[in-house]
């Protein structure tokens, strides 16, 4: 069994035992402050911040699926925006021939 046999072997039982392993990425310049920044703004460490969203990506987190899941909810937003208009179209109508009833029964009578 050669060196690399074994580590890629302990790697393998390491993973299975939920073992976590360190992982070297590098980042431009750039994208360390955008890191830094969003640490910053969930009050969090670099690294955490850095893991978590290494892990949402290797769980599904991929772009592509959260802009369809967006577009889903923005056509979801604008039919329930028309059914508010018809419901308030709808409610000023009502409101209309609730008047003109009102009149009808009170011209009858005197004031």
């Amino acid at each position: 069994m050669t060196v690399r046999d074994d580590k890629l072997r302990r790697h393998d039982l390491n993973a299975k035992a939920g073992k976590t392993c360190p992982l070297s990425i590098r980042l431009t310049r750039v994208e360390r402050e955008q890191l830094a920044a969003r640490a910053y703004t969930l009050s969090a460490n670099i690294n955490s911040v850095a893991r978590d969203l290494i892990r949402s990506g290797l769980a599904g987190g991929d772009a592509r699926g959260l802009a369809e899941r967006l577009q889903q909810m923005d056509r979801r937003l604008v039919v329930l925006e028309q059914q508010c208009r018809d419901g308030t179209q709808n409610t000023h109508k009502l409101l209309a021939m609730f008047d003109a009833l009102l009149k009808v029964l009170t011209e009858g009578r005197p004031p």
